[in-house]
């Protein structure tokens, strides 16, 4: 490859690109191929090159579970807890249909970075605003949390009634679970 091409295609190379590239290439082939080597080839860089911008493996499947997460939008705090955590359940459940091999690489990671993590404190910031205390919102943080490293693609949102829709993979209703959330 002569030089100026590749002074070209690394000037372009950023965190946001290898991440995208890394994205696409286990989506199209699988968790096996994701290596830096095979990221580079990918991005038509050496895989030093991307050393520059992500320090290892580890940190691009960190920031797999970054650039999926951050895909989730919570409504603002005060908002219905209810409608909240249903959001919640359906986006992530959206991210693990669209995204099945990148999921099932970093989904039973815990995430590492304040923007991954973001969804999720937002989740928590509408249960504390409808009343959720100490005791509630750290056993609901740890589900929270635990939802977000498993997001089975089976779970599936509460009816309106508190008992769980078809699918739902937990013992009791949503209601029982709720921690003595009110409803608005």
């Amino acid at each position: 490859m002569p030089a100026a091409n590749a002074r070209t295609r690394r000037d372009g190379l950023t965190r946001e690109r290898i991440l995208h590239a890394a994205l696409a290439l286990v989506e199209r082939e699988g968790a096996e191929a994701l290596t830096m080597r095979r990221l580079g080839d990918e991005l038509g860089v050496e895989a030093m090159s991307l050393y520059h911008h992500v320090p290892n493996r580890e940190a691009v499947l960190d920031g797999l579970g970054e650039l999926l997460m951050t895909r989730i939008e919570i409504p603002e705090p005060g908002s219905d807890w209810s409608d909240a955590c249903r959001a919640f359940a359906a986006q992530l459940r959206a991210l693990t249909l669209d995204h099945p091999q990148a999921f099932r690489l970093i989904g039973l990671r815990p995430l590492a970075s304040p923007a991954a993590l973001a969804p999720v404190e937002r989740l928590l910031q509408c249960l504390v605003a409808a009343g959720a205390g100490p005791a509630t919102g750290g056993n609901t943080r740890r589900r929270s949390c635990r939802g977000t490293r498993l997001a089975p693609p089976y779970a599936q949102e509460c009816r309106d009634d508190g008992r769980p829709a078809r699918n739902l993979r937990s013992s009791g209703s949503c209601e029982s679970r709720s921690g003595g959330l009110s409803r608005r």
